[in-house]
């Protein structure tokens, strides 16, 4: 089946662009829903372990590196368990933490995050395969299973991001997937083309 992108079809509807595909053999319509609902399913969000640090214990869990995210999150459930101490600013709520690397010993950074109810959440419905794990496994990867459903507790944002991110990066062989250095250990993130 051969499918093009119809120009004329191309049109702005309540401010969305809108673009369907015309497909020869069956002269049907695919949206751009259905397009990036495909695309989706084979993303790889960028996420990490880190150790977060209370009361003198230090506690894994699970991040996602969401730069389009202003401030970080943590996960309503976690500073209930955790019963971290609050602080306000404005009269919201602040949770100063401190994390640390697990593959650097000698990096920690204190933020100061919000806490949202939807964390946890799973970056993806099903798992994702992990054959382009075989292209970065001679790297300190910061989620050794960057490509399983494990739930993420924390979103650090664009707050912390420009501390995180260091300039070494390699690309897989296909060119789809990049793993970047970070404080954290290599971050995977990519698309396989559908």
């Amino acid at each position: 089946m051969s499918c093009l992108l119809n120009f004329d079809a191309v049109n702005q509807l309540m401010g969305k662009l809108r673009l369907f595909f015309w497909c020869k053999a069956n002269s049907s319509h695919i949206s751009q829903e259905e397009i990036l609902t495909d695309v989706a399913k084979s993303t790889l969000i960028p996420t990490a372990f880190v150790k977060l640090e209370h009361d003198g214990n230090l506690h894994e869990i699970r991040v996602m590196i969401n730069t389009s995210r202003k401030v970080t999150a943590i996960a309503e459930e976690l500073v209930q368990k955790l019963k971290l101490p609050i602080t306000y600013v404005k009269s919201s709520p602040i949770y100063k933490i401190t994390i640390r690397s697990k593959t650097d010993p000698d990096w920690t950074i204190e933020i100061n995050s919000v806490s949202r109810n939807e964390l946890p959440k799973q970056p993806y419905d099903d798992n994702r395969s992990g054959e382009i794990v075989n292209e970065f496994d001679h790297l300190p990867l910061a989620d050794p299973h960057f490509y399983n459903t494990a739930k993420v507790m924390m979103e650090l944002g664009a707050d912390v991001y420009s501390r995180l991110i260091k300039p070494e990066f390699f690309k897989s062989q296909n060119g789809n997937f990049i793993a970047q250095d970070t404080a954290l250990g290599f971050i995977v993130t990519g698309t396989n083309e559908v």
